[in-house]
């Protein structure tokens, strides 16, 4: 009898024990996904901001380096090149924000590459976040931007987002990755088959295709 009441006291500690894991697994995991929507916004907002300022698609000289070449070097007219673009201004609500790549290039009367894009919004409080990509293609017409190649997303908080590519709306400012996208950070690690970004970041959603779509890794209790 006395056994019985051991095995069932142990019993139930155990359950308590791991009801207290999940709870403090789901609560560190809403405030990531909190962080998320927020990180996002802040992305689209400096990236864009950025983007549509260089003068290949605005006109705008303010703050940039120009060095228009021939890319092959040849007296023959090739595509217009800007080496090292660079543009830095101040967002409405005083958040300072860099954008910059190795080199942009009018591939077509409609299309702009710019390669190894990087942007930076420095907050009012110091806080950083940053953004980099392989290659960014900007299509005039659709006003849309398409990262590919190793694009990140991360801030000084140690808290980084990696997917293989993301298409961004510059009109609506939606965006959307259809490729594996992982995350970690102090709140915790999360793994999706893809993601959206709706209403400038405040809507986020993981996982667009069947099967294993969101992973939560399970926290130690007290970490």
């Amino acid at each position: 009898m006395e056994k019985q009441k051991n095995r069932a006291f142990a019993a139930t500690n155990w359950a308590v024990g791991e009801m207290d894991q999940l709870f403090v697994a789901v609560a560190r995991y809403t405030r990531f996904v909190l962080f998320s929507k927020w990180f996002f916004g802040l992305f689209a907002l400096a990236l864009l901001g950025g983007l549509i300022a260089w003068p290949l698609l605005g006109k705008d000289q303010t703050g940039l380096r120009l060095s228009f070449t021939s890319a092959d070097g040849a007296q023959k007219i090739a595509s217009p090149v800007m080496e090292s673009p660079r543009y830095m201004g101040d967002d409405d609500k005083g958040q300072r924000y860099e954008i910059s790549g190795k080199r942009a290039i009018q591939r077509t009367a409609v299309l702009v590459q710019i390669e190894q894009p990087e942007g930076q919004l420095i907050k009012a409080n110091g806080s950083i976040v940053g953004m980099r990509a392989d290659s960014a293609m900007f299509h005039q017409d659709t006003k849309m931007v398409e990262l590919t190649g190793n694009v990140n997303l991360f801030d000084d908080s140690g808290t980084i987002f990696a997917t293989d590519s993301a298409t961004i709306n510059t009109v609506t400012m939606d965006i959307d990755g259809a490729q594996r996208i992982e995350g970690s950070g102090p709140n915790g690690n999360v793994v999706a088959t893809g993601f959206k970004i709706r209403d400038k970041g405040r809507v986020v959603t993981f996982g667009l295709t069947p099967g294993v779509r969101l992973h939560i890794d399970k926290m130690r209790r007290g970490s």
